[in-house]
């Protein structure tokens, strides 16, 4: 089992843990903690088959290619925060565009 992925905003994990999954690559989520206040700080994915690492870095990437090729980030209208181009819901207080 090897990490492949990590990113602050946890459902940002879930959702490349669920591409990956859906293109048959095992793998498992794990939240990662502030070492001092044991609070979440976003999550991780482990590979079970390391053997599989370069092909799903590849589809991550292209998955990070299709993001940043979509359109640009929006702000949310109610609580303000910036919002990755494909995400048509708000991370924070789940407003839509």
């Amino acid at each position: 089992m090897i990490e492949i992925f990590s990113h602050s905003n946890v459902s940002f994990v879930h959702h490349i843990k669920n591409i990956l999954e859906n293109h048959r690559f095992p793998c498992i989520f794990e939240e990662t903690f502030d070492s001092v206040s044991m609070i979440v700080r976003g999550g991780r994915i482990m590979l079970l088959h390391e053997e599989q690492l370069e092909k799903a870095k590849e589809l991550i990437e292209e998955v990070f290619d299709e993001i940043s090729s979509d359109s640009e980030s929006w702000n949310c209208r109610t609580c303000k925060n910036e919002i990755e181009a494909p995400f048509s819901e708000c991370w924070y207080c789940a407003c839509g565009r």
